[in-house]
């Protein structure tokens, strides 16, 4: 019975579509690792396997790495840069928790590619910014004519604070058809 739960949990592991891999919280050496994970950092199992974890993490991005010592049995979660074999640079969210692996304290870590969320949050910021920081009126509506943004151009040349315009309709400012 503990033989077919082992089988079961360990085709889990390597059947998972997340990138997923143990490591000996001691040595930093991965234990297992996932074909997902493999992919994900451009490795083969083999060099996987013979390269702590660290190498991985990016220098001066290494929160992780560096509360391991502090975490005891606490599960972290947190974001990341990660280098593959071939050079580029991804941003990863992770997640781990303690276990055991044999006799081994270990750690398991699921992590996952968050580079073009964050690129996307950083355009969106940038955009954000310069429709505020613009002497231009802008002004933003939904299909349906509900208006979505408002700057202080907008606020300046309409008479209306942002507060008083978004969520009305634009023939606040546009007459009707």
């Amino acid at each position: 019975r503990l033989h077919e739960s082992e089988v079961a949990h360990r085709l889990l592991f390597e059947s998972s579509p997340l990138p997923l891999f143990v490591f000996d919280t001691e040595t930093l050496m991965p234990l297992a690792v996932n074909q997902e994970a493999l992919m994900l950092y451009g490795y083969d199992h083999a060099a996987f396997m013979g390269m702590k974890v660290t190498a991985h993490v990016v220098d001066g991005h290494d929160p992780a790495v560096a509360r391991l010592a502090t975490l005891g049995d606490r599960a972290a979660a947190g974001v990341s840069q990660y280098r593959r074999k071939d050079g580029s640079t991804f941003v990863g969210e992770y997640t781990t928790r303690a276990t055991s692996y044999g006799e081994k304290a270990a750690r398991i870590t699921v992590i996952k590619d968050v580079t073009a969320r964050v690129d996307a949050e950083r355009t969106r910021a940038l955009l954000a910014a310069i429709v505020a920081s613009s002497n231009d009126d802008i002004v933003s509506k939904r299909l349906g004519g509900t208006i979505r943004t408002w700057n202080l151009a907008a606020e300046r040349l309409f008479g209306f604070t942002a507060a008083d315009a978004v969520g009305r309709h634009i023939t606040l400012i546009v007459p009707p058809e």
